[in-house]
C-alpha cells in the first residue's frame, strides 16, 4: 500500500504495463483519516495539505475533495447532456458517490443504478468524503448494489440511457473491466440511442494503456470519441471517451441551451466554453492517441 512516511508524506509509484514509464506522485499528509484492507484492496483516505482529504486504493490516487469535480464533470455530464432524455443511467464503480451526485443534478434523470464491487469504499466515503458525495447515499433516486460491476451486467435485463464505467485504473490485460467482453456487455445493456462514457486512462503518463484500451472501443463501437482533460491529482491528461452508435456531439450553443434548461448553471468546470474545450485535441495528444510517442 504505497510508502508512508507519515507525518510528512504519501508516495505511490505506478509503472506503465508496456512502455517504460514510470510516474511518481507524492502529497504532503496532514492526518490519516482511515487505513484498512477490505477483501478486494487496501483503503486509505487522509488529509492532504493542499487536495483536502484523498481517496487512495492499493496505492493508486483515486479521487480527492479539491480535484474531483474536473474528473467527475467531465465524465458524467458529457453523455448525460449529449443525451436527450436520460431517464435511467448506470453507473459501474464510482464507490465514493462522486459521480452519482454529478448524475442525480440533473432533474430528468428518474433512477440512478451504482453498482460497485467493495462495500467498504462506499461505507469510508460516506463517513470521510461528504464534500464528494454530498449525501447521494441517501437520495431516493439511487439504486446501490455491491456486486462486481463485470458480473451485474452480464445477468441484468434492463437497459440504460446513459451508462457511466467510473473505474480504477486499467491493470495489465487481465482486468475484467478492460476487456473487449466487457465493452459488448455495456453495449448490450444500452437502450436506443443510448450512451456510454468512461475513462481510458492517464494518457500522458500511460500512453499504451490508453492505446490499448480505445482500439478494444473501436472494435466494439460505432461511435467512439475520445476526449481529454487534465487532473491536478493524477498529474497527468485523463483520456475519457463517449461511445454510442453514430453520435456527433452536441456543439456548444445547444451545449449552452441544455445546461440552462435543466438548470445546471453553477457547475465548477463544465460551460459551454469548457466543453468545447475537451474536444480539441493537441497534435501530440493525437499521436499518443494512435500509439506514436
Amino acid at each position: 500500500m504505497g510508502n508512508f512516511k507519515y507525518p510528512i508524506f504519501f508516495e505511490t509509484e505506478l509503472e506503465e504495463v508496456s512502455g517504460g514509464i514510470s510516474l511518481k506522485s507524492a502529497l504532503d499528509v496532514k492526518e490519516i483519516l482511515v487505513y484498512k484492507k477490505s477483501e478486494y484492496q487496501a483503503i486509505c483516505i487522509f488529509q492532504e495539505t493542499n487536495f483536502g482529504r484523498v481517496l487512495v486504493l492499493d496505492g493508486i490516487f483515486q479521487t480527492s475533495e479539491r480535484d474531483e469535480f474536473i474528473y467527475h464533470e467531465s465524465l458524467v455530464h458529457i453523455p448525460l447532456l449529449n443525451h436527450s432524455n436520460p431517464v435511467k443511467v448506470l453507473i459501474i464503480g464510482g464507490g465514493d458517490g462522486g459521480a452519482a451526485e454529478e448524475v442525480l443534478k440533473h432533474s430528468i434523470v428518474e433512477e440512478c443504478t451504482l453498482v460497485e464491487i467493495d462495500k467498504e469504499v462506499v461505507e469510508v466515503s460516506k463517513t470521510y468524503l461528504w464534500k464528494i458525495h454530498k449525501g447521494v447515499f441517501d437520495n431516493p433516486r439511487l439504486n446501490l448494489f455491491i456486486e462486481d460491476g463485470a458480473n451485474f451486467i452480464k445477468k441484468n435485463k434492463s437497459k440504460f440511457d446513459v451508462i457511466i464505467a467510473d473505474l480504477t485504473d486499467p491493470c495489465g490485460n487481465n482486468n475484467p473491466v478492460y476487456t473487449e467482453e466487457f465493452y459488448h456487455n455495456l453495449k448490450k445493456q444500452l437502450k436506443p440511442h443510448g450512451l456510454i462514457s468512461l475513462h481510458m486512462g492517464a494518457i500522458t503518463a500511460y500512453p499504451a494503456e490508453t492505446v490499448r484500451i480505445y482500439k478494444m472501443i473501436l472494435k466494439v463501437f460505432k461511435s467512439a470519441i475520445p476526449y481529454f482533460n487534465y487532473i491536478p491529482l493524477y498529474g497527468s491528461i485523463m483520456a475519457f471517451c463517449l461511445c454510442g452508435e453514430n453520435k456527433n456531439i452536441l456543439t456548444p450553443s445547444k451545449i449552452s441551451k441544455c445546461l440552462e434548461v435543466r438548470k445546471l448553471l453553477n457547475l465548477q468546470f463544465l460551460t459551454p466554453e469548457t466543453y468545447q474545450s475537451l474536444f480539441a485535441i493537441p497534435p501530440y495528444i493525437q499521436n499518443m492517441l494512435h500509439g506514436k510517442w
